[in-house]
């Protein structure tokens, strides 16, 4: 029989419980939001579809000079570590693929105006891993290497209006036509690195000769830790002089919780020259933000989870009391009669 003391006890312990399994809960919603709210750290995960792929990024400095001659040998290399490993493409599935890009500081101008912007100059499957580009003209396939893309905020500054197909802009002296617009980028990170200078995406082909210092890659990995290796091997380039990140991996739980020590330590140092992007500088605080949450969910969750354990261990004890009577009492009743 329980007293009242034990009641209140049990009814208090069960609210405490329950309001902290349900702010658990909101964190692991959160978390679960927020891992995908970047889709750029997710290009895995769309091509994805029976097979396991992973992505990812090289941030290569200037001074390694990793052109897109190198870009050719790094796939040559690779496709035959892929045959020595017995992996091929079956249904027109394609194991990889991939993209490659510099920033660079440009002067852009039109028969009235001139301005300053920030050039992106791409190569590859550009679209599939920023998918902001996937309904806008594919100017890599362009056998002029003329056309570029230009942001709202860049057509804007330069004619004042947005529907500018086969426009004229100078980039860097050299005539160009205008493909499409695209949406300005939102976020700190981006008005920061932007501020004054638009951003304008053009063909890498008509610059073969400038380094890349961004390379993107998904790639087959049937057991964890083949594609980054795979990539590791295969590149021409000295450990240590490069930063490499593996996307599809990094907001998993088992790496937010590695990551949990370093939460109150400064940003990690990059090599000399490597310069992180936008886009890379948002996915590493949206790493941070995920990290402090999976450290708030495990706080929240520490307590309903033991007492979860308590009434398991409970449930099953029970289960068992009640099986020996109504089953096994019953079975040494008929054998003590017999």
């Amino acid at each position: 029989m329980l007293t009242d003391k034990k009641k209140k006890f049990i009814l208090i312990n069960l609210i405490v419980v329950g309001a902290l399994a349900l702010v658990a809960a909101a964190l692991l919603t959160a978390i679960l939001v927020c891992r995908n709210s970047l889709p750029h750290e997710n290009a895995a995960k769309r091509f994805s579809a029976g097979k396991r792929f992973a992505q990812i990024t090289l941030f290569i400095p200037e001074s390694e000079e990793y052109t897109i001659d190198k870009v050719m040998y790094f796939r040559y290399k690779l496709e035959k570590k892929l045959t020595e490993n017995s992996i091929e493409e079956t249904g027109g599935k394609r194991n990889y693929f991939d993209a490659y890009s510099l920033i660079a500081d440009s002067a852009v101008s039109t028969e009235k105006k001139s301005s300053s912007a920030k050039v992106i100059y791409i190569g590859g499957d550009y679209s599939k891993f920023h998918v902001e580009f996937e309904s806008l003209p594919d100017i890599t396939n362009d056998v002029n290497h003329d056309r570029v893309l230009i942001s709202r905020s860049a057509a804007w500054k330069m004619y004042g209006g947005s529907s500018l197909y086969d426009f004229p802009i100078k980039v860097d002296g050299f005539d160009c036509l205008i493909s499409g617009t695209f949406e300005d980028y939102s976020g700190k990170e981006y008005e920061e690195y932007y501020a004054e200078n638009p951003p304008i995406v053009a063909d890498l082909q008509r610059v073969p000769y400038m380094p890349i210092t961004c390379y993107e890659i998904v790639l087959v990995n049937p057991v964890n830790g083949f594609a980054n290796k795979c990539v590791s091997e295969s590149l021409d380039l000295q450990e240590g002089t490069y930063v490499m990140v593996e996307n599809s991996s990094r907001f998993s739980f088992v790496n937010l919780y590695k990551n949990i020590p370093k939460l109150l330590s400064y940003d990690e140092n990059v090599p000399a020259g490597v310069v992180l992007p936008p886009e890379e500088l948002a996915a590493r605080k949206t790493e941070k933000t995920l990290t402090f949450l999976t450290l708030l969910f495990t706080i929240f969750i520490a307590y309903p989870a033991l007492w979860a354990v308590i009434y398991i261990i409970k449930g099953i004890r029970f289960v068992k009391k009640l099986i020996d009577k109504l089953i096994i009492g019953k079975i040494k009743d008929k054998l003590s009669y017999s």
